[in-house]
């Protein structure tokens, strides 16, 4: 599961209001989130970045793949 989207859930949000949050279109958000857009634009990395309150760095790595987060449950790792 992609960071993004374990911090949209923990913060109870849909894919549309972190697009509204983000400035962006709610396709492109559930776009990222399904893996269909492998390497994020760096406008959208910063938008999705500030709606959540995150560093980029912890949502995306230097080369724009959102990162990865391997889950066993409810814990993640």
């Amino acid at each position: 599961m992609l960071k993004l989207s374990i911090e949209r859930e923990r913060r109870g949000w849909s894919r549309t209001k972190l697009a509204i949050r983000a400035d962006m279109n709610p396709v492109h958000v559930g776009q990222i989130e399904l893996g269909r857009v492998p390497v994020v634009w760096p406008a959208w990395m910063k938008r999705l970045s500030h709606a959540l309150g995150l560093p980029q760095a912890e949502l995306f790595d230097q080369d724009g793949h959102p990162i990865e987060v391997i889950t066993d449950g409810n814990q993640t790792t």
